[in-house]
């Protein structure tokens, strides 16, 4: 049985959940904390797009839902309004243990992460115009001893869409 607290601390324990860990480029993450504040950057090349503070709450399990802040900086943060619309958002996800690894594409550092966190639509506010295959699929690290593997291959050959 899914429990709420586990579920809201693995989401809080990770010190980021990073959508392309193989992508050198690319800089699109979700961070919770544990106080239910959190922030999600989008940002690719030398442009950042977006950081979105936000508060977080799993109000079930599997269910997270974000109350959006005005976007503190990037370039699209400027002209994006917030509204009853699109100030908060609720999301069904999945976290599955299991771990995926590789090298970065650019600079071959090696990544470790022993979770995916699969949401049923993009974490950004509606609206917020960006650019690139917006993801679904982050990875985090929980734990510290060993995990046993994922599914076969790197993060970019797990389901998401590197640039």
């Amino acid at each position: 049985m899914r429990d709420i607290v586990t579920e809201s601390e693995t989401l809080a324990v990770a010190t980021s959940w990073r959508a392309t860990p193989d992508n050198y480029s690319s800089l699109r993450f979700l961070r919770f904390n544990a106080d239910g504040s959190g922030e999600l950057t989008y940002a690719y090349g030398q442009t950042i797009y977006a950081v979105v503070p936000c508060a977080w709450a799993v109000p079930a399990p599997g269910r997270l839902r974000l109350t959006y802040s005005t976007p503190i900086r990037g370039r699209l943060a400027a002209g994006f309004v917030l509204d009853d619309s699109n100030h908060v958002k609720e999301l069904s996800y999945t976290l599955t243990a299991g771990r995926v690894a590789g090298v970065e594409d650019i600079v071959s550092t090696p990544y470790e992460c022993d979770r995916t966190l699969e949401l049923s639509e993009t974490p950004w506010p509606s609206g917020l115009d960006l650019p690139y295959a917006v993801p679904r699929v982050f990875y985090g690290c929980v734990a510290t001893g060993n995990v046993p593997d994922a599914e076969q291959g790197t993060a970019a050959g797990r389901g998401h869409q590197s640039l």
